[in-house]
């Protein structure tokens, strides 16, 4: 542990006293509490449940080999990888839904593997004396304060430059002692140690791909989980990807890349709504086919929206798919059967239909059951 993370755990210690003392009266404590609570719930999630899982088992694997081979691996890498998780890995979860997961390593590429990354390094790792650091992080926080406040008005445009110069001559100064310190200690550069911890945040995302990726999966189906009658645990997320696989591959020939479908279709669009996010596809013509309905509906269904070409903004999968002719009378309907029953339309039965197959329907508006 370098001198800086024990000035940040410092001034936390005193924040967190000061809070104790002075923020009963005023409410503060209140809104600790209220983070506090905040945080439980964040890491007590599926995913983060699965993440923590995951990287701890990771660990734990790791140290067993080290010890095997008695190879001397210091324990506060554990520290440092627990930090990357946290502050880089976690943050990524909550952009993920409406990130491609392309563009996102694409951006960490360039992020990790660029000059920029050595004086970030050096800055991070060859740190000053502890009452220094935390003189540091003081002046650091006011200006970055500072900065917020006075980016909000044209008025106080001139003392906003000035704060980020401040700050910018604050980094540069954090850098030349950094690299006087790296230069008093040269010879780590031929350490095992320097380089492992040079590239850690590299390795610990190389680790979490994998993670990332059915992370990816398991924000695409959360809303599937929530509105089911499945408690939301990591095998509920599990079950349904089952399924999810098992139909992808059970009624792959109705998803059909063919570009005249696209022909029948004069909107769709994905709309907000009790019980989870629907599909409204709305068509030109007065009637289609089964296997056209079919194909329509399984696009839709599985996020494929190659003939619909929607944009899911609110999940990857829907609950409800609805299709309505061009006299806007519904022809088609698919309600996913994992969806709790008191988020099922209540008139379905009253309608007129004919189950084509995987609980969808299609609707005859001629007569009434």
């Amino acid at each position: 542990m370098n001198t800086r993370e024990i000035a940040i755990l410092l001034w936390v210690f005193i924040i967190i006293i000061l809070a104790i003392f002075f923020g009963r009266k005023n409410g503060v404590f209140k809104s600790f509490y209220g983070i506090a609570v905040a945080i439980k719930g964040l890491f007590l999630n599926p995913i983060s449940i699965f993440v923590n899982g995951f990287n701890f088992l990771i660990l734990i694997m790791i140290y067993t080999i080290m010890i095997k081979f008695n190879f001397n691996l210091s324990i506060w890498y554990i520290k440092d990888y627990l930090i990357i998780l946290f502050f880089s890995i976690y943050p990524v979860l909550e952009i993920l839904k409406n990130t491609p997961l392309k563009v996102l390593f694409t951006e960490k590429k360039k992020e990790l593997i660029t000059f920029a990354a050595i004086p970030l390094f050096i800055s991070s790792t060859y740190t000053s004396s502890i009452f220094l650091e935390m003189i540091l992080l003081f002046v650091i926080a006011i200006l970055s304060m500072s900065i917020v406040f006075t980016a909000k008005d044209k008025e106080t445009k001139a003392h906003n430059k000035f704060f980020y110069t401040m700050m910018a001559i604050l980094g540069a100064f954090m850098i030349f002692m950094s690299t006087k310190q790296l230069i008093y200690n040269i010879y780590d550069i031929l350490t095992l140690d320097f380089w492992l911890s040079f590239g850690l945040e590299i390795i610990v995302w190389v680790i979490n791909i994998p993670v990332i990726f059915i992370a990816k999966m398991m924000i695409n189906i959360e809303n599937k989980i929530i509105f089911s009658s499945l408690d939301n645990k990591v095998f509920s997320y599990l079950k349904y990807y089952g399924i999810i696989l098992f139909n992808r591959v059970k009624y792959r020939k109705f998803f059909s890349r063919d570009n005249n479908i696209k022909n029948y279709i004069l909107n769709a669009k994905e709309i907000s709504a009790i019980g989870g996010n629907r599909i409204l596809i709305d068509l030109n013509v007065e009637n289609i086919s089964d296997h056209i309905l079919l194909v329509l509906t399984f696009d839709a269904i599985y996020g494929k929206n190659n003939h619909t070409g929607i944009t899911n903004m609110r999940g990857k999968y829907p609950n409800v798919v609805e299709i309505r002719n061009s006299k806007s009378d519904e022809i088609g309907l698919w309600e996913d059967h994992f969806l709790d029953k008191k988020w099922k339309r209540n008139d379905l039965r009253s309608l007129c239909r004919k189950l084509l197959i995987n609980n969808i329907y299609r609707i005859n508006n001629d007569s009434r059951g």
